[in-house]
Formats: structure tokens, sequence, C-alpha cells
């Protein structure tokens, strides 16, 4: 997308003009961040079509709740955070004019779910750390998710089509899913350049895993980054079943910026938006156990402020599926 590659081409040259400090202020009470998934990015319209997803990350206090839990989960030993999403997915066919059932494609589907995690980071040495991250999703899926809703007030106000064929998507089933996912955050790191320049690549390779009437699976992959001063971090969340990421970060005194790419793969069990509904008749297609994707894109901060985008693409999920991408854009603000 012409408009995307301009933003980070100028974020890049700006970056390039601001000095690096080293010193970093201190870590912040807490992280808010909005994230934005639409196909549009890409210039399609079609099955992954949206989400939204507003989070709040902070240091757990030594009395909260889930403290005990995290020690008996053996993630004590690291820096302990306590995360809070709301978020929302909207999934639909590729022809959204048609009134009848697509048998052939993904069901419309709509998920709205909350979200709790805990987070700890276990600082190792040369910037090196391990990250590990539990969350529970509970939400519903089917029309009281508000999909359909959502769908056809973001294309009235947009100008585009409106999608027609909203009566056959997934019935209400309420959601409950567990993640779990693991980072070795700058298991690899090399200096790139002059000495003194502070330009850094580094590869952090991770694992992860998902059960639930929504994902169930097993997941792997790595993420590689370049740029100057690179922060210990892999970047924002994304959307599950996306690969993992940092949402708390350290403010900065100038700007930073950093590129990257993530490459993961997954073996899905269930993926209630291609399977269909767990207990109840739905609509459904054949889909591919086995799918990877690729994830390239650019953060920048400046301040407080963590901006990031990114574009995605993937191999099919299901039989018949046209194609697989999606563009991300998230928006972080640490207090």
């Amino acid at each position: 997308m012409r408009t995307a590659a301009g933003t980070a081409l100028l974020a890049l040259i700006a970056a390039g003009f601001v000095p690096a400090v080293a010193a970093e202020p201190e870590p912040p009470l807490g992280v808010f961040s909005a994230q934005f998934d639409n196909d549009l990015f890409q210039g399609t319209d079609q099955n992954y079509t949206s989400g939204a997803r507003f989070s709040y990350v902070a240091p757990m206090a030594p009395s909260h709740p889930l403290r005990p839990l995290a020690r008996a989960l053996h993630l004590a030993e690291g820096d302990l955070r306590v995360s809070y999403a709301l978020a929302q997915k909207i999934f639909t066919p590729r022809d959204v004019s048609q009134t009848q059932p697509i048998l052939d494609d993904e069901p419309y589907a709509g998920y709205l779910y909350v979200g709790i995690g805990i987070e700890s980071e276990q600082r190792r040495e040369a910037g090196r750390s391990i990250f590990d991250s539990v969350e529970l999703q509970v939400g519903i899926v089917g029309p009281a998710a508000l999909g359909e809703q959502t769908q056809k007030t973001a294309h009235s106000l947009f100008g585009s089509e409106e999608p027609m064929g909203w009566d056959n998507q997934l019935n209400n089933e309420p959601a409950i899913n567990l993640y779990y996912d693991r980072a070795w955050v700058g298991w690899y790191g090399t200096a790139v350049g002059q000495p003194d320049s502070g330009y850094r690549m580094d590869l952090s390779p991770h694992v992860g895993a998902a059960l639930g009437n929504v994902y169930t699976y097993a997941a792997a992959g790595a993420t590689l980054r370049f740029g100057p001063h690179l922060p210990r971090s892999l970047g924002p969340s994304s959307i599950r079943p996306g690969p993992p990421g940092i949402d708390y970060y350290r403010p900065v005194s100038d700007m930073r910026w950093y590129l990257f790419a993530a490459l993961d793969g997954w073996a899905y069990a269930r993926n209630i938006f291609l399977d269909g509904n767990t207990f109840t008749d739905s609509q459904s297609v054949d889909k591919y156990p086995f799918v990877g994707e690729l994830r390239m894109g650019i953060a920048v901060q400046y301040g407080r402020y963590r901006l990031t985008f990114s574009e995605m693409v993937g191999t099919k999920q299901f039989h018949g599926q046209e194609s697989n991408r999606f563009g991300s854009l998230n928006l972080s603000y640490a207090f």
C-alpha cells in the first residue's frame, strides 16, 4: 500500500535526524494500546476483514489477587505485569453482496471478548530476556458479538458496499479460550555497521499454544528486528492468533525506530470461524490444519508514544480461499 509505505519512509527519515540518547526514563505506571486490523490496508475485503483491540498493561501490585496464581505457574521469577483487553473480530466471505449462504467460503461471524492476562519478564544479560504470557479470554461468538452492526456502520461511514449476508452468520455461542506464549527476546543479537552507530539486529524465537472452543492450536516462530538502540521488546501484542508481543515499554527522551519481520506457523485442531459452531449446526469450510504467516512492519517511538504499522501475508487457511492478508495499526501511550 503506497500510503503505508510513504508513512514508514517519512518516519525513517525523521528518525535519522534525531540524535540517540542512551538514558531512558523510569518505567511507566501502565501502557494503553489501541490496535486496528483491516484487510483494506491490503486492498481486499474478505475473510478476517477487521479487528479492534483496546488493552491496558501495568506492573502487578504485591496485593493483586492474581499474584498467587503467578507463583503457582512459576511466573513470579520475573517482573510481573497484569493485562486487560477488550476486542472484537469480524469475518465475512469475499462476496458480501449475496444474501444466501456461500458454502465454499468463510461464514459471517463476529467475536467479542474481554481478556485478562499475566506477563512475566525475566531479564538476562546483554539485553536478553525470557517473556511469558498467559491470557484468559471470555466472550461471545455470533449475533450478540455485534459484528453485523459494526461492519454495516463502518461501511456506511466510508461509502463501502453494504454486506447483505449477515443472516447466515454463526450462531450465538459462549467463548472461552486460554493462551500461553513464551519468547526468548534478543536470543541472538549483533551490531551492524560501525560499532559506535548503535545499529543492531536481533532474533527472538517464540512458541505458543491455545486451548478453547474458539481456537485450539500449537504455534512457533521468530521475530527479526533491525534498528538503532533496540529496546528489549518484541513490539506490541497482536490480536490473537497472531505472534506474541510486549505491550509494556519504557518511555524514551528522543525518537527511536526499528524494522521487524515475524515468521510464524500454526498447527490447528480447532478454529471456530472455519469449523463452525461447537454445539449447534452451522456453516463451515474445510480448513488447512497447518498455516504460516509473514508479518513485516515498522515501530516508531517518541517519548511516551509508540506507533506500529505492519502488513501480514499468510498461507491459505481453507480450501478455496483466494488470499490471506491484512494490515495492522497500533498506537500506544505510556502513562
